[in-house]
Parts: structure tokens; sequence; C-alpha cells
């Protein structure tokens, strides 16, 4: 091994370690705070926003669906029920699935960050106007 390829191996292994270390600092710093801790933003997550349509859990009601003999019956993989492609889970009712689809995992599975941005009070009078009108 040369010695430049060396050098590059040796602080690949730091930097590693070095992100790793700060990590387990900040999952302790959560734990201490009562808090789970969240890997940090990656900056390429959007805001999340209010939807524009409404769900339409009511949709499926009355139809029938033939499942194959191995459909998973757990939660994972396509089976029985409401399917969340994104996360490939299936869950039986409809409270756990709009549940999961307001949860953190499924938004950072979507590509949100979870967070909203902050309206101001111009923005907020504006909405409700066009919610009035």
């Amino acid at each position: 091994m040369t010695d430049k390829k060396r050098r590059l191996r040796y602080h690949s292994l730091r930097h590693r370690f070095r992100k790793k270390k700060e990590e387990s600092k900040a999952r302790y710093e959560a734990k201490l705070a009562g808090k789970k801790y969240y890997k940090p933003a990656s900056g390429n997550e959007v805001l999340t926003e209010a939807r524009n349509s409404r769900l339409d859990v009511s949709a499926n009601v009355g139809k029938i669906v033939l499942m194959p003999a191995g459909a998973a019956m757990g939660k994972r993989g396509r089976g029985a029920g409401f399917y969340c492609k994104d996360c490939d889970l299936t869950f039986k009712d409809n409270l756990q699935w709009v549940e999961h689809v307001n949860s953190k995992q499924h938004l950072l599975a979507i590509g949100e960050s979870g967070e909203v941005k902050k309206a101001s009070a111009e923005e907020v009078h504006e909405r409700i106007r066009m919610v009035w009108e």
C-alpha cells in the first residue's frame, strides 16, 4: 500500500470515528433530556406542508380484493388492509394508517423533514381571507 493510500485511509477512518463519536454524544444528551434521538436532516428534505386533498379512506368500502396465498400476515409487505407503498407497510384499520401517514417515519421515507415553516401574521390573515371567500 502506498503512503498516499495509507494517509487517505487513515483520514477516512478518523473522520468516520469522529462522526460516530458526535452521534453517540447527541444520543446520550437526547436520552438525558428524555427525548428520542433523530439524525439531523441531510439538507435535501423539503418542509412539510398541509395536504392539498383529503385522505379518502372510504373509497374501498364494500370492495373485495383477492390476496395471494403468500400475502404478508404482519405489517411488512402488501397484505389485506391499508397499504403504504413508500414504507412497504400494511395497516389493518384506517386509524393506524392515518396515524402512520402523519408519523415521522413516513415523512422521512417520502423525503420531508417533518419541520414546518413558521407563517407570518400577514400570511395567516391572507389564508383566513382565502378560506372565508
